[in-house]
């Protein structure tokens, strides 16, 4: 995830130097380091809680920088480019398989009683191989902001 074109503005902590007032406005900044660093500590177990913080990243771009901004069309390519980095991983791990995209007429939460969570799969060297679940001590709740589009299979 961190490689693809549309997460290089997410990839290291906002600058306030470069963003007056951010530090003001975004209550809980995220960005993919912060992500990787609660994956490998293990404060994010599943791949649910990486979404949910990619959804706060998308969350805090769009409250400083406006819905209509360039940066709001940049992270809903990113968040959907998650989406589908986490449905993926989803599948493989619930089916087995490395058939490519696959339809999402369900949730990429996988079925209860499924060992879909980082502590089942192998080492985490990056985030577009591994997403996950965060505790509350560490970061709040992600927003609920999402894009409208429903992936089909390609």
């Amino acid at each position: 995830l961190s490689t693809h074109r549309s997460s290089l503005v997410f990839r290291r902590p906002v600058n306030p130097k470069e963003a007056p007032g951010y530090t003001e406005r975004i209550r809980f900044p995220m960005d993919l380091s912060l992500i990787r660093k609660l994956v490998l500590s293990k404060h994010i177990k599943t791949y649910e809680g990486i979404l949910k913080q990619v959804h706060l990243i998308g969350h805090n771009c769009v409250k400083y920088n406006g819905r209509e901004s360039d940066y709001a069309l940049v992270t809903r390519e990113f968040e959907s480019v998650a989406t589908e980095y986490v449905w993926n991983a989803v599948m493989r791990e619930t089916y087995g398989g490395t058939r490519g995209r696959w339809s999402r007429n369900v949730s990429p939460i996988p079925p209860s009683g499924s060992s879909s969570n980082l502590a089942a799969t192998e080492a985490v060297p990056t985030l577009a191989a591994k997403p996950a679940e965060s505790t509350e001590t560490t970061s709040p709740p992600a927003a609920s902001h999402t894009t409208d589009e429903k992936p089909t299979k390609s």
